[in-house]
């Protein structure tokens, strides 16, 4: 089964596990990327608090995302950058995880792959402050991206390129730590 049937599989019916971000468009705009996200997640970000701080740091990380998928220029260094694997070996960026960084207070990074060009699968999300506290975490979400893959995505390679471009159009190289061929 291709990734493009399984992805709809998981997105329809009542008991979807992923769903479509939403994009939010304005006169004749277009939607140019697309995001897909668990279900959960999805109702961890509309669903309503009493703290009027986190109904605003919620609704920032609706509009970056609503940005991504609109077509917005990408910079690989600040708004999605590959994951890179700092246990020993020599690849460090061939699991394919990437993650979309939320820079306000407080961070959050959302953790996933490319489905294909300009189409993001989030499967997890992280605050910062739990990153800085314990740098192993980010080797825990490549794992937990790379074990989710396999589940929803049995038989299926991964997403990759060799260029920038060939995840994201409309993007910035910046990342020194890789080198565009």
């Amino acid at each position: 089964m291709s990734t493009a049937t399984i992805l709809q599989a998981l997105e329809e019916g009542p008991e979807a596990r992923f769903v479509r971000f939403p994009v939010r468009l304005r006169g004749k705009e277009k939607e140019h990327r697309k995001i897909t996200l668990p279900s959960k997640m999805m109702d961890w970000l509309n669903e309503p608090t009493s703290d009027a701080k986190r109904d605003a740091w919620k609704a920032a990380i609706v509009v970056q995302f609503n940005n991504f998928c609109r077509g917005e220029k990408v910079y690989d260094c600040t708004d999605v950058k590959r994951v890179e694997d700092r246990r020993d070996g020599n690849d460090r960026y061939g699991h394919q995880v990437w993650a979309h960084g939320i820079r306000f207070s407080p961070q959050f990074r959302f953790f996933g792959m490319f489905l294909w060009t300009d189409h993001f699968i989030m499967f997890s999300k992280q605050s910062r402050a739990n990153l800085d506290k314990t740098p192993a975490l980010w080797h825990t979400e490549i794992d937990r991206c790379g074990r989710m893959w396999v589940h929803h995505f049995p038989g299926c390679l991964k997403f990759s390129g060799s260029r920038l471009s060939h995840y994201i159009s409309h993007a910035e190289h910046c990342d020194a730590r890789w080198t565009e061929h």
